[in-house]
């Protein structure tokens, strides 16, 4: 059994006597109002490859909740603005999503649960990581994309020499 000592840690107050200004949050916030916070966010959302990979999130079955709790920690985190701003920003971004979703066909999960009610886990690294929270998540898209995946790449022509060449083909 490890002992612990509750006096072998920092005081209250240690917080306050780094320099100010040492972390992004600790400084006046470049949005104070929650509208030009929630334009700002949006204009960066449009940009084609963010949108591509908000996308992706959403189809392979992260829930818009989850995008957007990432979006308002990320923002305070960074300084754009103030946790209270962070919480009413929450829902027009959620509305934004959720258009962006009906408007590219995505069947959009709204609330983050698991079956047994709880939060998921995964973590989320590339494509590849991306397909195995589909299969988990969203496993009806997942197989309608494997077929078309499949069928796709039946129909390209195979390479006629090397390594790749189709086995039939060879005498």
């Amino acid at each position: 059994m490890q002992y612990f000592d509750d006096f072998n840690a920092a005081p209250p107050g240690h917080s306050l006597t780094h320099e100010k200004g040492s972390w992004d949050w600790d400084s006046p916030p470049r949005f104070a109002s929650p509208n030009d916070a929630v334009g700002y966010i949006i204009e960066k959302l449009e940009d084609p490859d963010t949108e591509e990979n908000y996308i992706k999130m959403m189809f392979s079955g992260i829930s818009i909740e989850e995008i957007v709790e990432s979006i308002a920690m990320g923002g305070f985190a960074s300084g754009y603005y103030s946790p209270d701003v962070a919480e009413l920003i929450k829902m027009p971004i959620a509305v934004y999503f959720m258009g962006l979703a009906e408007e590219k066909n995505i069947p959009a999960r709204v609330f983050a649960e698991t079956e047994d009610g709880g939060p998921p886990e995964e973590k989320i690294a590339n494509d590849a990581s991306l397909l195995n929270v589909m299969k988990q998540r969203n496993p009806e898209v997942y197989r309608m994309y494997r077929d078309e995946y499949y069928k796709r790449v039946d129909r390209e022509p195979r390479p006629t020499t090397g390594m790749l060449a189709d086995p039939q083909g060879e005498m």
